[in-house]
């Protein structure tokens, strides 16, 4: 919070290790809007963003009061943090790979 990326971006989580964790968990991340968070969160599909205190506070009410499909978007988050896994990572580099090949 308060700082800014573009002039420290090493201040920042570059990929959220911890985000996707907590998602495979059935965890509902509410998560800055910085860094690498926003490559890894649909805002109000498998999580939610915030940019300040406030937004924080107004989201983190809002799920605790229902008026969060909780079950909907703990279960896209589950599928969500998929697209990272050992066995995707591994498809995707042989694809990348098997294209600079054919060049």
């Amino acid at each position: 919070m308060g700082e800014d990326e573009n002039v420290h971006p090493e201040r920042f989580e570059h990929f959220g290790i911890t985000t996707v964790e907590a998602m495979a968990a059935g965890c509902i991340p509410v998560v800055i809007n910085k860094g690498g968070q926003k490559e890894i969160i649909n805002n109000g599909y498998d999580g939610f963003f915030f940019k300040d205190w406030q937004e924080l506070k107004d989201i983190t009410i809002k799920i605790i009061r229902g008026e969060v499909d909780v079950e909907k978007v703990r279960k896209n988050a589950i599928l969500s943090c998929r697209k990272f896994s050992n066995s995707n990572f591994k498809k995707d580099l042989i694809s990348i790979i098997s294209k600079i090949l054919k060049e």
